[in-house]
């Protein structure tokens, strides 16, 4: 990962830089590759409107609702089974949390 741009895209690398200095890994996509709680160093919201579709996302402390460098997923209960799937089917913090409820979830 080069330093302020991730994937050629500076907005993304930063993020990732910053996670980085944290001491978390990511792979060659950006997905988190480290098992540890990264709650402490987050911010985090949680929408839970549709009891069935509970939304969580995490970004870095004063990152903009409206920035697309959130990582989203979506808790989702349907016949008693609950599933658990990431924003555009992965873990990376490339979302946009104003728009957890129309992106796709796999």
């Amino acid at each position: 990962m080069t330093k302020n741009n991730y994937h050629g895209c500076p907005t993304y690398g930063s993020v990732y830089d910053a996670l980085s200095d944290m001491g978390f890994q990511f792979d060659d996509n950006g997905n988190l590759l480290t098992s540890e709680s990264y709650s402490d160093f987050m911010i985090s919201m949680v929408d839970t409107t549709d009891p069935n579709n509970i939304y969580i996302g995490y970004a870095l402390p004063g990152t903009a609702t409206s920035a697309d460098e959130w990582q989203i997923k979506r808790i989702s209960t349907s016949n008693s089974i609950t599933s658990t799937l990431f924003a555009n089917g992965a873990a990376n913090f490339i979302n946009v949390w104003n728009n957890r409820v129309s992106l796709g979830y796999s």
